[in-house]
């Protein structure tokens, strides 16, 4: 079978970039004729036997704005016609044209209504360039899943949106939540130097956060609000990003300096999360992030907000605590209090946690993957499909 995938990224710098590399990986181990479109693959696999890779270089002036996706769309697009596939996978309005299996990671038109989204929270150029930027996200990606054969939603979340918000027929939608990898090859000493590297006593209680801090949809003020709530020996462990955002200045006011210990950007994260307690995840949206299903892994209890596209997943498994307003600090302090003083009831969400993690293995969401791309091969696109029941309605008319 002959397959083309497009996405910008096809690498594990975010879970997009993750979820495209993982099934090109197995696709192409499963003996398929593959092509990656894309403006970044990794290295490993631009070097893969049985890949064929093509880069698709934005103009300088465009990278990283809209005329930059609308440029990498119409490139894309002229290397698509020029080959002839099976199937053809993208992400969200990336593509102006019709194709096959549309994944979808990301809800502008839910997004948009949101009242941390820049516009609202910011204002100002930036804010109205985001407006914008959201305004096009939303029309992109509604005539792309329309115009799909089959849909990829990242989670419950996510589905509810595209059929709510975005008006998709529920039944093009398939959930195929993002994966993870085998816990049991990481360190295990990595996340106890952690704690002793930071100076964290034996006995302390520690919140863990990984995400990106320079704006505010991940929701860090909302921990920093409910930690000042909690007793001296409850800490933070933040790893992510954090220059030029506002995090460091609101922890000094807040008089948390000797609580709160930002890591920076880490690449071995992973291996990071059970130094913590319990993990925490209170994002204003997001629709499946890794790092919840990532702590899980590892046995680690989680907190997340309503908001967050593995709430579901948490609480289908009971391996930590939902809070429905992702605004609600003093919700979120209880729910932290409630589990410190309670080490039978995190015992249990973290025997819950390691068993829903041998289900959310990279290799069985990439099997789910290529047996969609199989069946969505044989299916007729929605213009076949709206010209045969055309044809039926004059047939039986005459």
């Amino acid at each position: 079978m002959k397959v083309a995938f497009v996405n910008h990224t096809f690498a594990e710098s975010n879970g997009q970039g993750r979820v495209n590399s993982r099934v090109l990986r197995a696709a192409v181990d499963r003996g398929w004729d593959v092509t990656a479109i894309g403006s970044k693959l990794s290295d490993e696999l631009r070097s893969r036997e049985g890949l064929r890779s093509i880069e698709i270089v934005p103009a300088r002036a465009a990278k990283g704005n809209l005329l930059g996706n609308y440029s990498f769309a119409a490139r894309a697009e002229r290397v698509l016609r020029r080959q002839s596939h099976d199937v053809v996978i993208s992400n969200g309005g990336m593509l102006h044209r019709p194709v096959d299996l549309c994944l979808c990671h990301f809800v502008h038109r839910f997004w948009i209504r949101n009242d941390q989204h820049a516009y609202r929270s910011r204002g100002g150029l930036y804010g109205s360039y985001q407006w914008a930027y959201s305004k096009v996200g939303c029309r992109w990606e509604a005539d792309a899943y329309r115009k799909a054969k089959s849909v990829v939603a990242v989670s419950e979340l996510v589905r509810d949106q595209l059929i709510n918000d975005v008006g998709i027929d529920a039944g093009k939608i398939t959930v195929i939540e993002n994966g993870i990898d085998d816990a049991a090859s990481r360190p295990t000493d990595a996340a106890e130097n952690l704690r002793r590297e930071l100076g964290i006593a034996p006995d302390a209680f520690v919140l863990f956060f990984a995400g990106e801090l320079r704006t505010p949809r991940k929701n860090f003020d909302v921990l920093l609000q409910a930690l000042k709530r909690l007793p001296q020996d409850v800490v933070v462990i933040a790893a992510g990003a954090f220059d030029g955002g506002p995090y460091r200045k609101l922890v000094s006011d807040f008089g948390l300096d000797s609580r709160v210990h930002f890591l920076g950007h880490r690449n071995d994260v992973c291996n990071l999360y059970a130094a913590g307690d319990v993990y925490v995840c209170m994002s204003h949206y997001d629709p499946f992030p890794i790092v919840t299903c990532e702590a899980m892994a590892v046995g680690v209890p989680v907190v997340v907000a309503s908001t967050v596209g593995s709430a579901g997943t948490v609480l289908r498994h009971g391996c930590g605590v939902v809070i429905n307003d992702p605004r609600d600090a003093q919700a979120l302090a209880d729910a932290c209090r409630q589990l410190q003083l309670a080490p039978e009831r995190r015992a249990a969400m973290k025997q819950n946690a390691l068993a829903a993690a041998e289900h959310m293995s990279w290799r069985a969401k990439c099997e789910a993957y290529l047996q969609l791309i199989e069946s969505t091969r044989d299916a007729p696109r929605r213009a076949d499909r709206d010209q045969v029941s055309q044809r039926q309605v004059l047939s039986q008319a005459s």
